[in-house]
């Protein structure tokens, strides 16, 4: 029998969406439209190191896994804005190499998580 710890936390959006299924099943369906959006993003932004947005953009992704109750994932979007915010205007260096690196590692988890966040769901 499989013990494993659930990834999603639906509870906030059940508050939201009471006993109407229907506004339950869109805010799903709207988080799952939000992951390619995301993942692209992220690649996208890596990609060109434009820092700046791919800050904003983890920070609109912490309230999109939040909401979900993805509340480990909301804590590694928090630490991607940050070290992502540290890079801007800044100089190639070695230091700043390995912040990359943690960076790429960071979005990887992410695309790995939702994954499993939409398996969960039955996607």
């Amino acid at each position: 029998m499989s013990t494993s710890k659930k990834l999603i936390d639906l509870s906030y959006l059940e508050g939201i969406a009471g006993d109407n299924e229907s506004i339950l099943d869109e805010l799903i369906n709207i988080f799952l439209d939000q992951i390619d959006e995301f993942n692209t993003g992220f690649k996208n932004y890596f990609s060109k190191k434009d820092w700046k947005k791919l800050a904003a953009l983890a920070h609109k992704a912490k309230s999109s896994v939040l909401s979900m109750g993805l509340e480990e994932l909301g804590n590694d979007l928090k630490e991607l804005e940050l070290l992502s915010l540290g890079l801007i205007d800044k100089e190639p260096s070695t230091e700043n190499i390995k912040i990359e690196e943690q960076i790429f590692s960071k979005i990887e988890n992410f695309k790995q998580v939702c994954e499993e966040a939409k398996k969960e769901l039955n996607i």
